[in-house]
């Protein structure tokens, strides 16, 4: 199973994460949002619908 992380912003797929371990943050190459939430879903999460 593959999990995609996106932006909770603008749902770009271009996001890293940033700084930390536990309690680090993500961070958005496309809008340049900062924190600690992001969207994850898995692959098999599209054949279901």
């Amino acid at each position: 199973m593959v999990t995609k992380k996106s932006c909770p912003k603008c749902g770009s797929f271009e996001v890293d994460f940033y700084a930390g371990a536990l309690t680090g943050s993500y961070h958005c190459k496309r809008c340049g949002y900062i924190g600690p939430i992001i969207v994850e879903e898995d692959d098999q999460s599209e054949k279901k619908i």
